[in-house]
């Protein structure tokens, strides 16, 4: 069973994600980009004066590409002559004053930048927004479609640094060529705000590449629309095989349970195996504790990293052939090296309070969706609620593991993501 991602109804949710890796630092100069123009340079410092529109002011030579287009030198995008699948990326920028830019994810899905520092009320085509499809065949005022506003405008003024943090899941193909599987956002942060999450792109935005949907394509950062600098641009390419599991067994055991000793002569009240975590239910009303064990099947040897967060409960988790530690709550994580193969897991997630007043039965609330190779994002994402439920009652487990990374440097220290 690969880890997937997706919903299933009932007060738990279950997630597997790759870890963050060390860094490779890789300096990129702007002849790692396709024949960029003579708008873009690279500096030492930038600068705006907020009175004086789409101008930015620029001193010495340094590692801050900034894009300075003007009737002599016309700006023109920079494309990466490297190509991406899955990533995650973190881009340090400055706008000019009512300056206009764009990133593009695989040259065809574009995150507008944009100086939005004033608007009240943030569309599709504002900073951080994803921005609009566009049908020319389609009536007047209805050809932009399919835009999506960021949640609020987290934009600060233009001339200051600001940090977009994108994380991309790029679309699936059968060996047909067929696409079986759309693009997804999986979140957009504009300075340490998510303003995107989890939103399926159907196709391209307007102003894409014309070669349309790919499995890896480059990253394009729009030169035409105004000044804009770059600090930094971090690229992580999220190409480690996903882990997968088996061998799930779940036994439940009744009562409120805060300690692990408590179970050791206990008779566990329900006990399956699973064939998969959308099985997952307690099939209890009250207080109890849930275990599953298993194997995980680790593809690629290096350091993993488990997290597991249970809000108003209480956990545990173990892997390899250490025990767990005791039931606690908050953020309960275990760091292991792990060789590639199989090793064992388990998980405990104990709701000593009764959660629901009803049988906690299972409904699926939305089918999986499988993404062999998709890192660090969730790919096994399970909410359980009952049918009578506390919201605020959920449970993440994170499995982290190591990746190829690539990184794209524009200074001369790093920017850690966060």
């Amino acid at each position: 069973m690969n880890f997937n991602s997706g919903k299933i109804g009932v007060g738990l949710a279950l997630t597997l994600l790759a870890a963050q890796p060390s860094w490779a630092q890789v300096p990129v100069k702007l002849t790692d980009f396709q024949t960029p123009s003579k708008s873009w340079k690279e500096v030492s410092q930038v600068w705006a004066d907020p009175s004086i529109s789409n101008t930015l002011f620029t001193e010495g030579q340094g590692t801050i590409m900034v894009n300075i287009p003007d009737k002599k030198n016309p700006g023109k995008d920079i494309i990466t002559t490297e190509s991406y699948g899955d990533l995650e990326l973190r881009l340090v920028y400055m706008m000019a004053p009512g300056s206009n830019s764009g990133l593009y994810l695989q040259g065809q899905y574009e995150i507008q930048l944009l100086d939005s520092w004033a608007k009240i009320s943030p569309k599709a085509g504002d900073n951080g927004g994803i921005y609009e499809r566009w049908d020319e065949s389609r009536p007047e005022g209805q050809k932009g479609y399919e835009g999506y506003a960021p949640r609020q405008n987290a934009s600060k003024a233009p001339g200051l640094w600001q940090t977009l943090e994108v994380g991309f899941q790029a679309p699936r193909f059968a060996s047909s060529g067929e696409k079986i599987q759309n693009a997804r956002i999986r979140f957009v942060r504009l300075n340490g705000v998510t303003v995107q999450e989890d939103i399926e792109l159907q196709g391209p935005t307007r102003g894409s590449l014309r070669s349309g949907e790919v499995a890896r394509g480059p990253i394009r950062i729009q030169g035409d629309h105004g000044p804009t600098a770059i600090q930094s641009l971090e690229i992580t390419p999220m190409d480690t095989p996903a882990p997968s599991l088996s061998g799930l067994t779940m036994e439940v055991f009744s009562g409120s349970i805060t300690d692990l000793n408590e179970i050791g002569g206990k008779t566990p009240v329900n006990k399956k195996s699973l064939n998969s975590l959308n099985e997952l239910a307690s099939g209890i009303a009250g207080s109890s504790l849930i275990k599953v064990q298993g194997t995980i099947q680790v593809t690629k040897s290096g350091n993993y990293t488990l997290d597991m967060v249970v809000p108003n409960g209480l956990g545990a988790i173990s892997i390899g052939n250490e025990s767990a530690e005791d039931l606690r709550s908050g953020r309960i994580r275990v760091e292991k090296n792990l060789d590639s193969g199989p090793h064992p897991i388990i998980f405990y997630v104990s709701k000593p309070r009764d959660w629901t007043t009803a049988d906690s039965g299972l409904f699926n609330s939305a089918s999986l969706l499988e993404i062999p190779k998709l890192i660090p994002i969730p790919f096994g994402l399970i909410r359980i609620k009952p049918r009578s439920f506390d919201p605020s009652l959920r449970c993440r487990i994170e499995v982290k593991s190591p990746m190829r990374s690539r990184f794209l440097q524009r200074q001369a220290f790093i920017f850690p993501m966060t």
